[in-house]
């Protein structure tokens, strides 16, 4: 997706901003631009030039201090900051739009650092956190540190190492973000550190990435997550999931953009349990569509996968107790469906180029491959799909009858 075609998705949200702070008591909002911000000219945005402009970090800090329990209201401007800004807990940060309200630092820390914090109304909203013209590649856009009930909604974040990283997760919810040309763009990871927080919940809810270089979206250790529609466009992954459990995946896309690098692979669940990836598009990747790898009661269902051009659109690696069904594979390097030394399958009403069970994986096939050392894999009522300029088949003869 390109910068314009977001700022078209969000730009609408805008003209909505100024009516919510007006529903506000004039007692429950902070104006930040009481506290002495300083708006930089564009002409000024600059890597080489922007540590020059002058520093809104006390201002911005001010007001969230200021405005702890309330609304924290930061109007259009770019502001540079060179500190994180902290925010307590039932505070709302919000600005005058995703692109309006533009905060950006040249320096290696999270723009916005929230550390412990609970909700169910903290909130950041309708702000842009983003490098100077050329990145940022040490810095994050928002840092959610053990936090709880955390509320992140129509946000860009652009040209950072980091685009949204929460580490722990208990009842966040990421709406409509959008997220470009970050190293890393949404990261969720639940260590020891926060073991209160890995059976929390997680919804990321219409979250779009561009560019994004390693992933648009990677969990690490997280059980209870929903991401409900949105995409990734040019990632070396869409989607990279390790070692977590009850996540749902539906309606999400991935999609090609950009060097063979940036988009590699579609979704890979990796040691994940209990996880259900249905309606999703992929298309355009270059090893795989989707795959799952040593995962258990995973069901990978109604995806519709596309072009994948030098490997499998679905590969199932080592995993037991699984569903592949109802899925439409389609232009792939190789087999359509790949599965390789799994256990207790079912493969049933898939749609892909061509039908056949290859005893061996390594024999090419357009259509669903089952290795050796797979087991129990039931296969039934998956339908062939002609391919273009295939050859007619033969008409039946009366002999033939």
């Amino acid at each position: 997706m390109k910068p314009l075609l977001f700022a078209l998705l969000f730009a609408p949200l805008a003209a909505l901003h100024a009516a919510d702070a007006a529903s506000e008591s004039s007692d429950r909002i902070v104006n930040a631009g009481d506290y002495g911000l300083k708006n930089i000219p564009s002409d000024r945005w600059d890597a080489k030039l922007f540590p020059d402009n002058p520093d809104s970090t006390d201002a911005i800090q001010a007001a969230c201090d200021a405005g702890a329990g309330r609304t924290v209201y930061i109007p259009a401007g770019l502001y540079r900051i060179t500190k994180p800004i902290r925010v307590k807990s039932g505070t709302q940060v919000m600005g005058a739009g995703f692109c309006a309200t533009k905060i950006s630092t040249e320096k290696p820390i999270a723009i916005f650092h929230l550390q412990k914090v609970g909700g169910p109304m903290t909130i950041i909203r309708d702000l842009w956190t983003v490098g100077p013209l050329g990145g940022n590649w040490q810095g994050t856009g928002i840092w959610l540190e053990g936090c709880n009930g955390v509320t992140i909604r129509d946000c860009w974040v652009n040209g950072l190492g980091t685009g949204i990283r929460v580490d722990g997760i208990s009842d966040t919810w990421l709406r409509n973000i959008a997220v470009e040309m970050c190293n890393r763009g949404i990261v969720v990871e639940c260590e020891k550190l926060y073991p209160q927080h890995v059976a929390g919940n997680l919804r990321l809810t219409d979250c779009y990435g561009w560019q994004n270089y390693q992933a648009g979206i990677s969990l690490t250790n997280c059980r209870g997550v929903q991401i409900e529609g949105g995409g990734a466009t040019g990632s070396r992954y869409g989607i990279l999931a390790k070692n977590c459990a009850d996540v749902t995946m539906t309606g999400f896309m991935v999609n090609m953009s950009g060097e063979d690098n940036y988009r590699k692979f579609g979704v890979r669940l990796e040691d994940c349990e209990h996880v259900t990836a249905g309606h999703n598009i992929i298309q355009g990747m270059v090893e795989y569509g989707l795959a799952a790898v040593r995962c258990k009661r995973v069901t990978l269902t109604a995806n519709v996968i596309r072009g994948t051009s030098a490997g499998p659109g679905m590969i199932v690696d080592q995993c037991r107790l699984s569903s592949v069904s109802a899925n439409n594979v389609s232009g792939s390097g190789k087999e359509s469906i790949a599965i390789t030394g799994s256990h207790d399958l079912s493969i049933t009403g898939n749609v892909v180029d061509s039908y056949g069970l290859a005893a061996d994986s390594k024999e090419k096939t357009a259509g669903i491959a089952i290795d050796a050392q797979s087991s129990n894999c039931e296969h039934v009522g998956n339908i062939p799909k002609p391919t273009v300029g295939a050859a007619s088949p033969e008409p039946k003869t009366a002999a033939a009858k």
